[in-house]
């Protein structure tokens, strides 16, 4: 019997922008400094913490889009641009495919 592989990328991340108002939205903690406290609070309303700790941000026309770390970023594009759906188009399509992708 013969098997296939699946290969599964993994991306080993560091901090990003997300974290401060991941931690907010589930602990109710804030990070250290009044400025930094003052931009979490002024940004958290429009995220949305969902039961599998992935965040979304809500847009003003469409539904909520996934947040995804910048180390990521490449990757998904990547895998939109030349995968096994992908079209290899531009940059501004390309942009326009994430967002409608729900990224």
């Amino acid at each position: 019997m013969k098997r296939e592989m699946v290969y599964i990328h993994q991306i080993r991340v560091g901090l990003s922008w997300m974290d401060s108002i991941v931690l907010f939205l589930k602990e109710d903690i804030l990070p250290e400094g009044k400025s930094k406290v003052d931009k979490v609070r002024r940004k958290a309303p429009r995220f949305w913490l969902s039961e599998d700790q992935k965040l979304y941000k809500s847009s003003f026309s469409r539904p909520y889009l996934l947040c995804i770390h910048s180390k990521a970023v490449k990757l998904l594009l990547e895998e939109l641009h030349e995968g096994v759906c992908g079209s290899h188009t531009g940059g501004r399509s390309l942009s326009h495919r994430a967002l409608t992708q729900g990224y």
